[in-house]
């Protein structure tokens, strides 16, 4: 059973004002349960939370591991999760060639199914596995506007502020148990120094400007994502992030579509994705670099 409820109010047709609450329940996929693949290419390995303890010590035995980022004797099959949710957001049409969306959320997960890197290789790339955190909290907002200055242009762009916490780790802080270590030397953190979950930007956007031509056979489509610094991994022990290595730097990716009418059957599209090669093999081993495309659709009327 997972309820939800919502109620809208609007006005005029052009503002629209909704609040909803709900739960979720969410069962382990096959992957996150069973996976056992390492990337042939960039080299990071992804590895099931069934059978996690039994690979990481076939990889040791190989000799492929040369540190663990936390305690692999902690890693579990997962569990189920489940979430409470609540969500306000606001929409506006300004004319007909402007939209605006505005939200604001707050999601209380329980057994969240988190990524994380669990060891690394000899070849310095990561061993990646699933675990569960027992209570999150995550809260912010995000806005989207829509503008049309032209029939033949339309520009859109969206930002999000996410704040997502373990409240396991928040209450250690409070009681004084949980330390880091900088240069050698145990510390007791504090609230500021808790970065939150990892994986997760507290700032991201979009940018997007879509162009065609007056005949409508050609459409140009640059897009721009960003995200601020987010956690990678645990390099301290703690298995919290804490300590300014354990972050990826911002960054910012660009993509590139041209789609062209060739007949009325036939359609080419072009593109470059990560238009300016971006490229963090160690930290990002996902993210490829410059990647250049073609492909022709054809489709029957």
């Amino acid at each position: 059973m997972s309820p939800n409820a919502a109620v809208m109010f609007s006005a005029k047709n052009t503002m629209r004002f909704r609040l909803s609450a709900g739960t979720g329940f969410k069962a382990p996929s096959f992957q996150q349960l069973y996976m056992d693949f390492t990337n042939a290419v960039a080299g990071y390995s992804v590895i099931g939370s069934a059978d996690a303890q039994s690979n990481l010590k076939r990889l040791e035995e190989n000799g492929l591991i040369t540190r663990y980022l936390g305690n692999p004797s902690l890693l579990q099959t997962v569990g189920p999760e489940t979430a409470v949710s609540y969500q306000a957001s606001f929409d506006s049409d300004l004319g007909k060639r402007v939209h605006l969306h505005v939200a604001l959320f707050h999601n209380r997960i329980g057994d969240m199914i988190e990524t994380l890197p669990v060891a690394q290789k000899t070849n310095g790339q990561q061993v990646f596995s699933y675990l569960n955190l027992n209570r999150i909290s995550s809260r912010g907002m995000s806005f989207e506007t829509r503008f049309r200055p032209s029939d033949l242009i339309s520009i859109q762009a969206g930002y999000q502020f996410v704040q997502a916490r373990d409240l396991d780790v928040l209450d250690q802080i409070a009681a004084g148990t949980l330390y880091g270590r900088r240069d050698g030397v145990d510390y007791l953190l504090k609230r500021s120094d808790y970065g939150g979950l990892f994986n997760r930007s507290k700032h991201s956007g979009t940018l997007q400007l879509a162009v065609s031509t007056p005949q409508g056979t050609t459409d140009v489509r640059l897009r721009a994502t960003a995200r601020s610094r987010y956690g990678f991994g645990d390099q301290n022990g703690n298995l919290v992030l804490d300590a300014s290595n354990e972050y990826v730097p911002a960054q910012m990716l660009w993509n590139l579509t041209i789609n062209r009418k060739l007949t009325s059957l036939a359609n080419l599209q072009v593109g470059v994705i990560n238009l300016f090669d971006r490229m963090n093999a160690e930290r990002i081993p996902s993210l490829s670099g410059r990647q250049v495309f073609a492909s022709v659709l054809f489709s029957s009327e």
